[in-house]
């Protein structure tokens, strides 16, 4: 499963929906923010933002709800089939370096 897939189902869990229609939807504007995500961990989620990869209306309340479903811990306890391949990706493919 890629780093896109893995996020949309995770946050999907809590009623979160990637460019979604609700105000707590996040609207993703640079596909590279799923491959940062597993790589930089929960800190490339603030750096993302201010970076503008994404955005949001109700950023308060999006990230309320993840933090109470604990959607980023999951996101780090996926099985290693699936969190090897998608470091390494990141890694390797990095084109920031």
């Amino acid at each position: 499963m890629d780093s896109k897939k893995r996020t949309q189902e995770l946050l999907s869990k809590v009623g979160i929906t990637v460019n979604g229609a609700n105000p707590l939807d996040p609207r993703v504007h640079d596909e590279r923010i799923y491959d940062r995500f597993f790589s930089e961990g929960t800190v490339a989620v603030g750096d993302s933002y201010m970076d503008s990869w994404w955005d949001v209306d109700d950023l308060p309340e999006m990230i309320a709800r993840a933090m109470r479903s604990r959607a980023g811990a999951a996101m780090f306890a996926m099985p290693l089939r699936h969190a090897v391949p998608l470091f390494v990706k990141s890694r390797v493919f990095n084109l920031q370096n």
